[in-house]
């Protein structure tokens, strides 16, 4: 049996990330090159392992799911099925593709105890089918019939304050994530994977990890000024990334969540720091100040629908009303 993996825990098994790229590793033969992309490398790892030959039960159902389709999602939503569908096949692996039934599905979501991660995990076993209906498995989603849990939109505001108080307690690294995060709204995987080779001369340009769009943030002072305060950082020289680990490897999700909470449980026990926020929470603000101040949040965010942008914003925003004077 091969040692534990430590780091990217969201690879597949004799999957390997090195010097910015991805690498399978066969019990016999050299290791194959799967490419730079995560998606395509994926990809390319499940038509090389093969599909389940056998489909008599929904567990063989998600392992070819998982094989061929997830792989093709961002990294980020692809480690979270990872986990999400180790719970469902818990409860519905050993079962036949057509027994789930709708109540099956409310009873599982009764005793998950998380009302949110059982709507994930339901939304997931939804897609599962949706897939199973086109490979010819089953005929009928049981999934449709079953409603979500009621979830309560996040409502905290990270202040201008308590921004400037975290990153005061903070490491340089992270006080910099914070900054580049507010200013362009980039989600953590874009971040955490952003290329030196992405600095043009217009801006910083990428390819969004979740929806595929193409940006390009503009530069103006503030944000050269940081990107080369960044880029000033102890940092290995041969490395790729904007932010990198003492190897030139960029942040796992799991990595830098580490990092991030620690950072937050110093500032909270330093008293800097009142209350807790999530690094989600700087893009909600981000997109918030930005509508307040008359810009297009939806294109800072890169959304494909103003709906989606609101999300953020409407739940976060305090609506300022002005009194009736008094004439009486």
């Amino acid at each position: 049996m091969g040692r534990r993996r430590k780091t990217r825990l969201d690879l597949p098994q004799r999957v390997y990330f090195n010097h910015g790229a991805y690498f399978y590793a066969p019990v016999v033969g050299p290791r194959i090159h799967l490419g730079r992309a995560f998606g395509s490398a994926m990809a390319k790892w499940a038509e090389i392992v093969g599909r389940p030959s056998r489909m008599s039960s929904l567990g063989e159902v998600m392992d070819r799911y998982m094989l061929e389709v997830a792989p093709k999602k961002s990294p980020r939503t692809y480690q979270d099925n990872i986990k999400e569908i180790a719970k469902l096949r818990a409860v519905f692996g050993h079962m036949q593709p057509h027994e789930p039934t709708a109540p099956d599905i409310y009873a599982y979501m009764d005793a998950r105890g998380a009302p949110v991660r059982a709507n994930r995990e339901k939304a997931l076993l939804s897609h599962v089918f949706s897939y199973a209906i086109r490979w010819g498995i089953v005929k009928v989603n049981p999934c449709r019939d079953v409603r979500r849990n009621p979830e309560k939109p996040r409502e905290r505001y990270a202040e201008d304050s308590e921004i400037e108080a975290f990153k005061s307690a903070a490491s340089e690294f992270i006080s910099c994530y914070v900054d580049l995060k507010y200013m362009t709204s980039m989600r953590k995987g874009d971040l955490l994977r952003l290329r030196l080779d992405s600095l043009t001369e217009e801006g910083i340009a990428l390819t969004t990890g979740k929806t595929g769009k193409r940006m390009v943030y503009l530069w103006n002072p503030d944000l050269k000024t940081l990107v080369e305060r960044i880029k000033g950082m102890r940092r290995p020289l041969r490395s790729l990334y904007l932010f990198c680990t003492r190897k030139g490897q960029p942040y796992s999700i799991s990595g830098f969540d580490s990092i991030w909470q620690r950072a937050m449980r110093r500032a909270l026990k330093a008293g800097v720091l009142k209350e807790r926020f999530t690094e989600h929470d700087i893009r909600a603000k981000t997109l918030t100040d930005a509508d307040e101040r008359g810009q297009d949040a939806q294109r800072l965010a890169g959304h494909k629908s103003r709906a989606m942008t609101d999300r953020y914003i409407k739940t976060r925003r305090i609506e300022k009303v002005k009194p009736l004077a008094r004439n009486i």
